[in-house]
């Protein structure tokens, strides 16, 4: 148990050293996602929920989202709320990333030492292979995805036949790891693993006239999977819910799905991918993909080796299965492989087939290991092929140093290939090394891309915005990923100064209404009244009326003379009973009218007046608002925020209607008079699938409980 320990610790610190910016908790890779959403949604998260609030809705992305039914919210997995503990966002998503690569590394180990039944010196050279690919390295721009692909090689491993009939019910908890954590589409990954592993040995156990044996693991297959749905409930619902509300209602046509794939120019530098050159400063070039397929030189000779030696062979079945599904797959849809993927339920609505070189890296990184296990063994044809494989490493060090013009980084893989000969047999294994010298080096090309991150003074957009009206909207039609001003408005990063910016459709992916609106914005005067747009962010001048309120370079902040508040009333309204209409209305209906969606069947209040009348904020939470309301007759209160199915409405205590209104805000019937209105977001979706989580799990307890009590009475 002692010597288990020590290799734990040995591989925790092996994979941990490379990366000392994230030992440090202050910075974090400035690419892609992490940066523009991770980093700005934990500024939110720490806010609001240090302020005794589960955030189920943000105000601040888009118009408004349902954070509960993202899964790169994480509302619902448990390291998030140790990372609360942490004082900065910085700090939360360094410690996220940090911890994560440990998860995938002694995922791996027990993979290997569990799954494959290898020693504990093989299991730390799978371990830290794959913690420390190519994939999971480069899965650091996108901080929900590296969570969620880190639980896959525990995944596999209750997924494995002859550990899932002992452990079916460790299954059902441990499949839902990737589907909490960051991505819906590692968790869909992980099931179809599973179900193909798991029915395929019932099925070749009925083939084989053990009829009675098969059918009952497909049964316990069934079993297994209703539970883990039961078990699932409080993320399931709402991520179903959140899909036919979403662009991808209907699925993704074949091009859209297939958008990243590797392609198979980029094979041959599967051996040498620092031939590609210089990176030109971003840390997601054209041939990442290439990039997040290696595991060292040295490893695939390793990986080779293990696949032919006798004494591994038949144990190497199942990983170089996986390593050829996941590059196949990653191809795309000229492979071959991906059409048939496309097609099954629940993949028709993710893209880019590159994340399956998870299946590839993973595979390839339980091959280096049985690998290292015929060495280990003391096989005396493994020593010839195991310093050619050290040898490469050494050169895949000098590579990647080359490359870094690093060159004192590879001096202590050469000494140790150029005295190995000084080494006994017995202390071979130290000859590992080099492998792990070479796949650390790549943490090293991660490390030019980290900055600190410090919540510095609003920059001078951030103060103009602010100092206007914290509910008033800026438009920035021609996308986030601009430079602006002083600040980077990408993604999602208004966030960080509480801003309320309009960006375009991208990370995370938006509701339905809000991408079906947001071309339309710049022309549609009622749009941008809904969306309480006050600013825009063009690069040129020529607005009617509008004033310039500051510039640099091409790239202007106006404010247009639109009267736009973030609440206001209504005395008119035009009904639409379903959202092609009332999009279609939008255009169409008068000016001074409310167009306003209704269920069919459902009548308004007769409405009177012209809106004249008083709203007043009382108060703003992430999931509620209170609004006292003063109006001479009828009307309509319309709050500029983003209807989505769970928002509710009370006047004065009773139940009222919360509608779309103008397609983009919600919209609340008020009687005449002095009113009191509280907008909630409640989601039955979130409450009933919590209920029912809960009570599988509290079920799934007990029946644990039971079983250990009679067998202690047995």
């Amino acid at each position: 148990m002692g010597a288990e320990i020590f290799f734990l610790l040995l591989l925790c610190a092996s994979v941990a050293v490379p990366f000392p910016r994230l030992l440090r908790l202050d910075s974090i890779p400035l690419s892609v996602d992490t940066p523009a959403f991770h980093f700005p949604l934990w500024r939110f998260l720490l806010d609001t929920m240090r302020g005794g609030e589960l955030p189920l809705w943000c105000p601040g992305i888009y118009m408004g989202y349902p954070l509960h039914a993202y899964g790169e919210g994480g509302l619902l997995y448990p390291p998030h709320y140790l990372a609360l503990l942490l004082p900065s966002p910085g700090a939360c998503v360094a410690f996220l990333l940090l911890f994560h690569h440990i998860v995938a590394a002694v995922g791996a180990y027990l993979l290997c030492r569990v799954g494959f039944l290898l020693s504990p010196v093989a299991s730390l050279a799978g371990g830290f292979c794959f913690s420390l690919s190519g994939y999971m390295v480069l899965r650091q721009v996108s901080a929900g995805f590296f969570s969620a692909a880190s639980w896959a090689p525990l995944c596999l491993l209750v997924s494995l036949p002859w550990v899932y009939k002992k452990r079916p019910f460790l299954a059902s908890l441990v499949l839902l790891l990737p589907l909490v954590s960051g991505h819906a589409l590692a968790w869909v990954m992980s099931l179809l693993l599973w179900g193909a592993l798991n029915v395929g040995a019932s099925l070749r156990d009925m083939l084989s006239g053990e009829v009675r044996a098969g059918l009952s693991g497909l049964l316990r297959v069934a079993g297994t999977f209703a539970l883990h749905l039961l078990l699932g409930a409080a993320q399931l619902l709402p991520g179903a819910e959140f899909s036919l509300h979403s662009p991808r209602a209907k699925g993704l046509t074949l091009k859209e799905a297939s958008l990243l794939s590797m392609g198979t120019e980029h094979l041959p530098l599967l051996v040498a991918p620092w031939l590609c050159g210089d990176w030109g400063g971003s840390f997601c070039p054209p041939y990442a993909f290439a990039f997040g397929a290696w595991v060292g030189l040295g490893g695939l000779l390793l990986a080779l080796f293990g696949l032919f030696m006798p004494e591994t062979r038949r144990r190497a079945l199942l990983p170089v299965g996986l390593a050829v599904i996941g590059l196949w797959t990653a191809l795309g849809p000229k492979a071959g492989l991906f059409l048939l993927l496309h097609k099954l339920p629940g993949l028709k609505i993710f893209r880019c087939p590159s994340h399956f070189l998870l299946w590839w890296c993973l595979g390839l990184s339980a091959l280096v290991a049985l690998g290292v296990e015929a060495v280990v063994r003391g096989n005396p044809r493994a020593f010839l092929p195991l310093r050619i494989s050290l040898l490469s490493s050494a050169l895949g060090c000098i590579g990647w140093t080359a490359h870094m013009e690093a060159w004192g980084s590879s001096l202590p893989a050469l000494a140790l290939v150029l005295a190995q000969g000084a080494f006994p047999p017995s202390a071979r294994p130290i000859l590992l090394l080099p492998l792990w010298g070479e796949v650390a080096l790549e943490a090293r090309q991660v490390r030019r891309f980290m900055r600190a991150w410090r919540l510095e003074e609003p920059p001078s957009i951030a103060k103009v915005l602010l100092a206007s009206d914290g509910h008033v909207r800026a438009l920035n039609p021609a996308g986030g990923d601009r430079r602006f001003l002083e600040t980077a408005l990408k993604g999602q990063m208004g966030l960080l100064w509480r801003l309320k910016i309009l960006v375009e459709p991208g990370k995370p992916m938006p509701p339905l209404r809000y991408a079906l609106a947001f071309p339309r914005l710049l022309k549609s005067p009622r749009l941008r009244r809904a969306a309480a747009v006050r600013f825009l962010i063009l690069r040129s001048w020529d607005w009617p009326g509008a004033k310039r309120v500051m510039a640099r370079g091409p790239d202007v902040l106006l404010s247009i003379p639109e009267e736009a508040p973030f609440l206001r009333l209504a005395g008119r309204a035009e009904v639409a009973e379903t959202v092609a209409e009332a999009l279609k209305l939008t255009e169409e209906a008068p000016p001074s009218a409310v167009v306003v969606e209704a269920p069919h069947g459902m009548r308004l209040p007769p409405l009177s007046g012209d809106g004249n009348g008083r709203a007043v904020l009382l108060s703003e939470r992430a999931n509620s608002v209170v609004i006292s309301v003063e109006s001479p007759s009828h009307s309509l209160l319309i709050v500029s925020q983003m209807w989505y199915p769970g928002w509710k409405a009370w006047v004065d205590g009773r139940s009222a209607w919360a509608l779309p209104a103008d397609f983009l805000a919600t919209a609340v019937p008020v009687p005449a008079g002095s009113r009191l209105v509280w907008l909630a977001f409640h989601p039955s979706t979130f409450s009933v699938g919590l209920y029912i989580s809960l009570l599988s799990l509290a079920g799934l307890l007990a029946a644990f409980a039971a079983l250990k009590l009679l067998s202690k009475g047995r």
